[in-house]
């Protein structure tokens, strides 16, 4: 039976009942009730197959809507809060020991709901005199139940991963990141426990998985030669997970628009996916990426940088809409800047010596460490490959924020 690739382009983030993968196994567990009883099926026999997978739940904080995960669960609920009266949620709660505030059938739904409509009794007074005084309108209590978000726990992966579980599939393209900014120091993980909890579901635990790195978006200091954002921090990240096997990674950091977070450039997106499985996938002889940090050695002033997939040298160069990048003649490399061991970091010189990038700056001796492309958008020209893709955005050190001495 042939296989295809599987593209899923996810704008939003991977907030916790997707990145844990725990979500499918309480699906898997517990099959969905939003039709009522199936007459062939035992409700009874259902709860104890999800009891047996299960150790404990989630808890909703009384009057949020915010999913918290504890540290050591091993599943979450699904939203099913259009047909919570159709489960036997006072039987999930006492057998597998979750805690279920947002439904009222139990006894913390009812004490959470009591405490909601008292605060709804209290706000409803502020909210009809604003109306008659054209003040503005009071921000009304929170109900504590699982919302309409599609960024809630197991939302998006009830709506589209379960249904394509049945089909066979060769691998999964994958474009998200952004929702992620301001988490960034647990993408990886979390990332890596979705792709893992993908395998599982699809029997097929080396199943390919190819991503995309953040674009660039709208703009970024030129005056902090340190960087280090929360949009850069995430491409470190996604960088990271690089680690997973039988994964590659897409660079789009010469794609961006500073205007739209989601760039209208998706042909090039695809045809650096496609790299990465005609090369890892379907065995073809192509270089997958653009050139992705290796090593660095430092000495005589200077920082020496090494690359994966830079064999066949490098360049600067811009690019414009579809076409490909072309070398920029007598420009530097900007967005590129060096440290000593004060991490106090300036903007650098280079120059290219084969499959190697050479930096430097005169006012640091004795560098220690380089940075390059790391912030949210690093406008102008970037460093390639001669395959014409882009390197992805690095960092040398690990010095935790904030890094350095603004010059």
């Amino acid at each position: 039976m042939k296989r295809l690739l599987l593209p899923l382009v996810l704008g939003t983030a991977l907030f916790h009942g997707e990145a844990y993968s725990a979500g499918h196994r309480w699906a898997k567990a517990l099959p969905d009730y939003s039709q009522g009883y199936d007459e062939q099926r035992d409700p009874a026999q259902d709860l104890a197959s999800a009891t047996a997978k299960a150790q404990r739940g989630g808890e909703l904080p009384p009057g949020g809507d915010r999913f918290v995960l504890r540290e050591g669960d091993e599943i979450l609920l699904t939203e099913m809060e259009h047909h919570a009266n159709l489960i036997p949620w006072q039987e999930v709660r006492d057998k597998t020991g979750a805690v279920l505030g947002w439904i009222p059938l139990t006894p913390e739904g009812r004490t959470n709901y009591a405490a909601y409509l008292r605060s709804l009794e209290a706000w409803l007074p502020a909210a009809k005199n604003a109306v008659e005084q054209g003040a503005p309108f009071p921000v009304p209590p929170a109900e504590p139940w699982i919302t309409g978000n599609e960024q809630q726990p197991t939302r998006l992966y009830h709506g589209m991963i379960a249904p394509t579980v049945p089909f066979a599939v060769r691998g999964v393209l994958w474009y998200q990141g952004e929702g992620n900014a301001g988490d960034a120091a647990r993408y990886a993980d979390k990332m890596a426990a979705l792709v893992g909890g993908w395998r599982e579901l699809w029997s097929d635990p080396q199943m390919p998985f190819y991503y995309v790195q953040l674009a660039g978006f709208q703009t970024s200091d030129p005056s902090k030669p340190e960087m280090g954002d929360g949009w850069a921090r995430l491409r470190e990240e996604q960088l990271k997970a690089l680690s997973i096997p039988h994964s590659g990674m897409a660079v789009a950091i010469d794609i961006g628009e500073t205007a739209d977070i989601h760039p209208k450039n998706k042909q090039d997106v695809g045809r650096r996916l496609a790299r990465w499985a005609l090369a890892r996938t379907y065995g073809k002889d192509i270089v997958p990426s653009g050139p992705v940090y290796k090593s660095h050695r430092a000495g005589e002033g200077k920082v020496v940088v090494e690359f994966d997939h830079a064999d066949s040298g490098l360049f600067i160069g811009t690019k414009e809409g579809l076409k490909d990048p072309v070398p920029s003649a007598g420009v530097g490399l900007p967005w590129i800047s060096i440290a000593g061991a004060d991490k106090n970091f300036r903007w650098a010189e280079v120059f290219i010596d084969g499959p190697r990038l050479v930096v430097w700056n005169k006012e640091v001796p004795e560098p220690v460490a380089v940075r390059y492309g790391f912030t949210q958008n690093p406008e102008g020209a970037k460093l390639y490959n001669r395959e014409g893709l882009p390197a992805s955005p690095f960092r040398t050190d690990h010095w935790p924020a904030p890094e350095a001495v603004k010059k």
